[in-house]
């Protein structure tokens, strides 16, 4: 069973928010906005926001497919 749809954008939110405050310390480091995938820190932020997206597409998909097997066991 997929998560809440609610829950997962609540967690794309908050890393979005995680992305945004790394990318902003390494700009006030110096660091080139070309150069911040060789940073560790960026990499971990930039791969759990894109885990959590992964995750509402999952959902989404999961729920359609639920959706559609509901609508074709209504229509026997």
């Amino acid at each position: 069973m997929g998560l809440n749809r609610e829950v997962l954008e609540g967690q794309l939110e908050r890393a979005d928010a995680q992305l945004a405050a790394c990318e902003k310390a390494l700009a006030a480091a110096g660091v080139a906005q070309d150069d911040l995938s060789s940073n560790a820190a960026w990499r971990k932020s930039e791969a759990h926001r894109r885990q959590i997206r992964r995750r509402l597409r999952s959902s989404d998909a999961w729920h359609s497919r639920g959706a559609s097997a509901a609508e074709e066991g209504s229509e026997e």
